[in-house]
Parts: structure tokens; sequence; C-alpha cells
């Protein structure tokens, strides 16, 4: 076995211990109606979510809110084919769906395709709102509350930049008070992001450019995901929503920089990079762990939350300089706890397309006969059904709405200006 093999299962064995799911960094384990009277639902999307590394910090104890998600509901893993497809795997969690044939177009256009289950929800009068979800850009629906981040074009994906808002942007919002809401939290968290992010994740020099860089993006990623953050525990404690859909995409960003830092043995062999680095991806991932646990306070008992990831991580040397990659297919990362569903169950194991479906019979709102996924019985609770609508599909793919050039160039002058702002000095 070599030395990276053995590092691996020396990871997965705080996993083991913790969650008690027998996980590595290998995939190969791996219609409208009247009413409704389902529980609420907030989902909370983290981009990148890895289950070796929630185990292993979660044996650490820098993960109490995700502990104890873990022991008071059901822990399961999410299927990810190889190789993943970013936007594909997120699409098939908002649409119960595969995406993969239908998305087009540069990450820099936009999509404007709001998930379906937000839409069924809003359709069946239930109070739906989503915050920062994948795809969404521009929000053009003035009768759906949607945030919509912006997600940066580049050619290589693990050094693309999270998506984000900007105080005056076009398609973020459809309404006005939304778009209130976004000029507050980004000015907000712009002028404490200096000494947040000191706190939170790193305070120390960046050792060279390329340490520069990623130092950066970590800024980046962080302000972004405070901005997301703010906007749904507002909304969320104002309007307590029937269905929410949050995402936060920051942690994807940091793990692809600095996982050769946080796990070293899992690149044995290999020249090694800044040791005071080394603590950046855990500050991290216990910052998204205090996102969960502030969401999870602003809930009551009535609401269902899974906190979810289509993919994980794993080691890899596929793109240098060596870090983190999906290209493996490592499954996602599922977290539920909610009303009437059994406590410390058998782990769910479940296809992304699967997390549509389960949210729409959480509702009590008919799941549509195209939804390719199948609730999970596990998450559903208890006295609610899975009914599924048997009228013919309905149109599909979705009406996308593109946004404009003029519309994509103030986006992308606003990203150079931003990245100018975050980027640490000498």
């Amino acid at each position: 076995m070599t030395n990276r093999r053995w590092a691996l299962v020396g990871l997965l064995a705080a996993a083991v211990v913790t969650v008690a799911m027998a996980l590595a960094w290998n995939p190969a384990q791996m219609a409208t109606q009247d009413s409704r009277t389902g529980v609420d639902v907030l989902v909370l999307g983290i981009d990148g979510l890895d289950w070796v590394l929630v185990g292993r910090y979660i044996e650490e104890g820098a993960l109490p809110s995700m502990a104890r998600l873990v022991r008071a509901g059901i822990s399961g893993e999410i299927e990810a084919e190889a190789p993943v497809d970013e936007r594909a795997a997120w699409e098939a969690v908002g649409h119960g769906r595969t995406a993969g044939a239908w998305i087009e177009g540069d990450p820099g256009d936009g999509y404007g395709v709001v998930p379906e289950v937000l839409r069924l929800a809003d359709a069946a009068g239930a109070t739906a709102l989503s915050v920062s979800w994948p795809s969404t850009w521009p929000a053009a629906d003035p009768d759906l509350a949607v945030v919509a981040a912006y997600e940066p074009a580049s050619d290589e994906h693990p050094m693309t930049l999270t998506p984000t808002l900007f105080a005056d942007a076009p398609g973020q919002a459809a309404s006005p008070r939304l778009s209130a809401l976004i000029r507050e939290a980004v000015a907000r968290n712009e002028d404490s992001l200096d000494g947040d992010f000191g706190e939170a994740i790193y305070d120390g020099p960046a050792a060279d450019g390329a340490g520069r860089e990623r130092i950066a993006a970590a800024r980046w990623a962080f302000l972004s995901d405070r901005i997301t953050l703010d906007i749904a525990a507002r909304l969320l404690a104002e309007e307590e929503p029937e269905l929410a859909l949050v995402c936060l995409r920051g942690l994807d960003a940091v793990t692809h920089r600095f996982l050769a830092e946080a796990a070293p043995e899992a690149f044995a062999g290999r020249p090694q990079r800044a040791s005071e680095h080394s603590e950046v991806l855990k500050a991290y991932y216990r910052f998204v762990d205090r996102a969960v646990g502030r969401l999870v306070r602003l809930i009551d008992e009535r609401t269902l939350i899974l906190v979810c990831s289509p993919y994980g991580t794993h080691p890899s040397t596929a793109c240098p300089p060596a870090s983190a990659g999906h290209e493996r297919g490592a499954p996602g990362v599922l977290l539920a706890r909610g009303p009437r569903i059994t406590r410390g169950g058998e782990p769910a194991r479940l296809r992304a397309v699967d997390l549509a479906p389960t949210i729409l019979a959480a509702l009590e709102v008919v799941i549509p006969a195209d939804m390719e996924g199948r609730a999970c019985a596990a998450l559903v609770p208890q006295g609610l059904s899975a009914e599924r609508d048997e009228t013919p599909p309905r149109r599909w793919p979705p009406q996308v709405e593109r946004a404009t050039p003029s519309d994509v160039a103030t986006m992308e002058r606003l990203v150079e200006e931003r990245r100018r702002a975050v980027s640490p000095g000498p």
C-alpha cells in the first residue's frame, strides 16, 4: 500500500469513528396543489463539503454544529458521477433531473434557471426563497424571492473565484427590497473584511506570489460566503419561509487551494507547501460550521434541515500545484435533522437527483411525473407521502434567461474591482 493510500486510510478512520460511515477519498465505495400540510424545509448546500474532512474535524472537536446534526439526525452520502460536472451536479439537486445535457454557455453568461423545487413550492402556496443558489443569475422572475450570485468565468476550475454578490449590480434580485438587503450586507462585510478574515481564517504573512494569490482567493471566498450568510439569516428570520435554498460556495475554492497543506500525508513524496498555511482549510471548515449553527438557530422544530454537497473532494495531482480535485467522483455529504424522521437511522445513500423529490415530499407538494429522482424514504417525515403526478411530462428544459452583454460586462468590471480590493499586500 502506498504512503498516500496509508494517509487516506488514516484520515478515513476519524470519519468512521465519528459518523459511523465507511467512507474514504475513493469513489468506488461510494404539479400544483391548493394547500400543503408538510413540514418546512431548509436546504443548505455547501460546495465541496467532504466526508473525510468532516469526519476528521468532527473528531478533533472543530465542527460542533455538524457534530450535533450527526447525533440528532441522519447522515448519508450523495453519489457523484465521475468525472464530476459541478454545474450539472447542482442543477440535479434543484431540479431532480440530470442536467448536463441541456446546460450550455459560459459561467459568465449567467443561467437564469430557478430551481424546479422552488417553482413548485411557490405554485403550491408555500413561501419559498433562495440565496446564492447555483445557476440562478440573472434573477428574472419578480414573483420569486431569489438572490442570485454571479459566478466569475475562468478556464480552469481550481482557479475560479467563488460566486458572489455586489452592492449594486444587474440581475442579482428581482425586487427592490432584496436589492436593498444585498447592498446592506455587502457594505457591512466589506467594511469588516480585514479584521474578520484575520480572526476567523488567517492573519499571517503570504510567503510568495502564489501564496498571496491563494490567500486573496480565500479572502474573496470568505467575503462572498459572509454576504450570502447574512442575507439568508435575515430572510429566514423575517420571512419564516416554508422552503429556503441557501448555498455557500467558498469552501470548494479554499479546498482546491489549501488541501495539500491541510493533509500533507495525502501527498507523500511531493514537495510540501508553506506550513504557515496548514490551518487555513480547517479554519474555513470552522467558519462553515458556525454558519450551519447560525442558520439552525433560526429554524424551529417544524423544519427539516438538509446540509448537503452533491460531490466531495479528494487529493489530486491532476492540476498543478497538487491539491484537491473532483474528477474521481468522491461522494458528497448529507446531514439531515427534522421532525418525525428516525434519529440515528441507517445512513441514507442517494443520488443528487433524489434530493428534489425528497424536498417536495417533505413539503407535501406533488412530485412531477417527469422528475428523474425518487424521494428518500428515510428523510421524509413520518406521516407524509411522496405523491407523484402521473400527468404527461411538462416542457423541459426550462427557458433560460440569458444575461445581456452589458450586464456581463458590468459584472466583469465589478469582479476586477473586488479582486484588487481583497488582494493582500506584499
